[in-house]
């Protein structure tokens, strides 16, 4: 038995210490989210030029490319940069354009020019609360 309530202790810690770390500016359907894993960080929204289809993509979660993420996210609200910045991961480019106080990923998936999708804007508040609980994930 105690056997048992050992396995079972242990099962849920490495859980908790492998588990998901999902962060999204709001509730809504139309929030951005990030999604921490130890290899993988997801990035996803609902397209508002496509009929709020739920879009995507994946890149290696190294602390150059997180960080690259977090820095010109948050430089697109200080330099508020008309032409945005571009940021090329293994397959995808994303676009972080700044107006109106607020940001909007624009991303080209697959590297298809045809594939375009921009998620809903976002304020520095959003993006703080978005970034937030991703500091305390351990990068490799």
């Amino acid at each position: 038995m105690k056997t048992l309530h050992l396995t079972l202790f242990l099962l849920c810690i490495s859980y908790l210490v492998t588990g998901q770390n999902v962060q999204c500016t709001s509730e809504s359907e139309a929030s951005v989210c990030l999604e921490v894993n130890p290899e993988i960080i997801s990035f996803s929204f609902n397209a508002i030029n496509n009929n709020n289809k739920r879009v995507g993509f994946e890149f290696k979660n190294t602390k150059d490319s997180f960080n690259a993420f977090c820095k010109y996210s948050q430089l697109a609200f200080s330099t508020k940069s008309l032409d945005g910045y571009m940021l090329q991961f293994e397959n995808d480019h994303l676009i972080i354009s700044y107006s109106n106080n607020h940001i909007s990923f624009i991303l080209y998936q697959n590297n298809d020019l045809d594939m375009v999708f921009e998620s809903t804007p976002i304020t520095l508040n959003d993006l703080n609360n978005l970034l937030s609980q991703q500091n305390d994930v351990i990068r490799i």
